[in-house]
């Protein structure tokens, strides 16, 4: 076998091997966490202490949608109870465009048209169920479809 021949080997072994490897890495990172795949109809994967200290330090916390950027969600928390009190905001006002989280106003606001302000609680904006179990949120994603 010709140095050019075993070099192409060697090449394409290790090309072979690296792809492999980041297979196999791509789908262990995954592997723990179930809970929110892309199309779930529920988002289960936040934990509710969290959400209930973040709320406390900054206001309402925001989670984009990975999927198609439609049912983006704010989470909000009231009281000191980390199994009850959150409520889940869609965050797209009814003219389609985000709603921003303005901190020192304590509302929300709709970015196309920063006139259009909601209320801490979310006010008109679309709601999803939430409960809590085994100490994390369970959020109804596909809810506001089924009018």
């Amino acid at each position: 076998m010709s140095n050019n021949s075993r070099r192409l080997t060697v090449g394409a072994v290790a090309v072979l091997v690296v792809v492999s490897l980041v297979w196999l890495t791509a789908a262990t990172i995954g592997s723990d966490r179930g809970t929110a795949n892309l199309g779930d109809t529920r988002f289960a994967d936040v934990r509710s202490d969290l959400v209930v200290s973040a709320v406390a330090e900054g206001g309402p916390v925001f989670y984009p949608d990975l999927t198609d950027g439609r049912r983006d969600i704010w989470i909000t928390h009231t009281g000191d109870d980390a199994l009850r009190g959150f409520v889940v905001l869609s965050a797209r006002a009814p003219s389609g465009c985000l709603v921003q989280w303005e901190p020192t106003s304590t509302e929300f606001f709709d970015i196309c048209d920063e006139t259009i302000r909601f209320p801490a609680d979310g006010g008109d904006l679309d709601r999803y169920p939430v409960d809590v179990e085994d100490g994390r949120l369970i959020i109804d994603l596909n809810f506001a479809g089924r009018d």
